[in-house]
């Protein structure tokens, strides 16, 4: 370890390069969490007007955020098709007209059944999607009644 009383601090740049984002980024989390119960915590030194702050003071803040831990978000860029599939854990999902095809039915004919009479259909955006375990389940039940 060095002597020199300044090795442990960081800047901006280093503020965000610790937390994995851009500067721009981290200045507005750093604002933004001065409205939380967990706020950014306080530059300790100012030079030329910048903040500086230990890095200690930083990884104990980021080890402390709440929801730490629980993994990345759902990316709200994605397009509804894309989080369909993120959401569909291994299953394979049909349109309306590609479920009608299967079940060997007119698209017209399978928009008049009720949705109670219906495959369990997922509704994710504006899109509606069926899962082909669901059709096969709903097409086994419906032979054995």
């Amino acid at each position: 370890m060095t002597d020199d009383p300044c090795s442990d601090l960081v800047d901006i740049g280093g503020v965000a390069q610790l937390l994995g984002m851009k500067p721009d980024s981290a200045r507005t989390l750093i604002g933004r969490s001065a409205k939380t119960s967990h706020p950014f915590p306080q530059a300790c030194v100012r030079l030329g007007g910048r903040p500086g702050w230990q890095i200690d003071d930083v990884t104990d803040w980021m080890r402390g955020r709440p929801g730490a831990g629980r993994g990345p978000r759902p990316n709200r860029r994605m397009s509804d098709e894309q989080r369909l599939y993120s959401l569909a854990k291994g299953k394979d999902f049909l349109t309306p007209s590609q479920c009608a095809k299967f079940l060997r039915m007119e698209l017209d004919e399978f928009r008049r059944l009720p949705r109670s009479k219906r495959p369990k259909e997922t509704k994710v955006g504006a899109y509606i999607r069926f899962a082909i375990a669901d059709i096969v389940e709903w097409r086994n039940g419906k032979k054995a009644a």
